[in-house]
């Protein structure tokens, strides 16, 4: 397959460059042209500066200021500090207007310029384009011969594969007819083998078991043991301590009862001597009304 041919693209033309911004040292004896002509390079680079967005040096359609935007920046740059007394009275409204139009006209025919190189550009693309579509077509024609001559190859190479796919299958049948008769005589000591160690799990299971509940039974009656020693301990702990207590408190109860005992008798005490109180008031006052009543008759 042949490559493709690379057609050299054209130079895109090289955007232009905004002027320098440092502005020149005017002269007091420049004629009007001359300033007119200074005046519309400063504005160029004041447009510039003020709509070129993308810093391309240029102002493209989509940056391009409307009527009013352009009047403001009119007024902007007429409202500048001028240099000297000289400059400000030839500086009028028809000049700058002038300057910012001319600016603007330039800057579109740098525009259009553009736009024209790009066209010219694209219909060097088309061509190239165009003339990879022919190689291309002539890629496929012969890529359609490398696959029909890779289409009969691969037919004979699939008989040769299906002829060594039935050797294959035939030996493997054979191998396998001699690995089921080896498995054969084998399966008998298989079988033996298979029992034997059954009957080896058996007897160790059972003697795991037998050991297990020996030591159960034992682990059992140690604890029957110790539960019944610790019971004991427990009940004579039990039986002592509440011989302690009921010590203690048959002595509580003695001196309770010896506390009571006194108590009764300083209430008796008490009591008799307020009896006797009240019965020698009581007497003193049936004396005092006896009397009253024999002065009364």
């Amino acid at each position: 397959v042949t490559g493709e041919e690379k057609t050299p693209e054209p130079k895109k033309p090289e955007p232009k460059k905004p002027e320098a911004e440092g502005k020149p040292v005017k002269n007091l004896y420049e004629t009007d042209t001359d300033i007119q002509v200074e005046d519309q390079a400063e504005a160029k680079q004041d447009l510039l500066k003020e709509f070129d967005t993308d810093g391309d040096g240029q102002i493209s359609e989509d940056e391009k200021p409307s009527d009013e935007q352009l009047k403001q920046f009119t007024e902007r740059r007429r409202g500048k500090p001028q240099i000297d007394q000289v400059d400000s009275k030839r500086k009028s409204r028809i000049e700058a207007e002038t300057a910012v139009k001319n600016a603007m006209r330039e800057l579109e025919e740098a525009r259009v310029h553009e736009e024209l190189s790009a066209r010219e550009e694209l219909e060097a693309h088309k061509l190239t384009l165009d003339k990879a579509k022919k190689e291309l077509a002539r890629n496929d024609e012969e890529m359609g011969k490398i696959k029909q001559t890779d289409q009969s190859k691969h037919e004979k190479n699939e008989a040769a594969l299906s002829k060594l796919k039935q050797e294959h299958e035939h030996a493997e049948d054979l191998i396998r007819h001699t690995i089921r008769a080896k498995k054969a005589m084998h399966l008998d000591d298989e079988d033996r083998i298979h029992e034997l160690d059954d009957e080896l799990h058996r007897l160790n299971e059972e003697e795991t078991e037998r050991i297990r509940r020996k030591e159960e039974d034992d682990r059992r009656r140690e604890e029957e043991d110790r539960a019944t020693h610790e019971r004991y301990r427990e009940r004579v702990k039990a039986d002592e301590d509440e011989i302690s207590q009921r010590s203690e408190e048959m002595g509580k109860l003695r001196e309770e009862e010896q506390s009571l005992k006194e108590e009764i008798d300083e209430k008796e005490k008490t009591f008799q001597e307020k009896a006797r109180h009240i019965k020698f008031d009581d007497d003193d006052e049936h004396s005092r009304h006896e009397h009253e009543l024999d002065v009364l008759r």
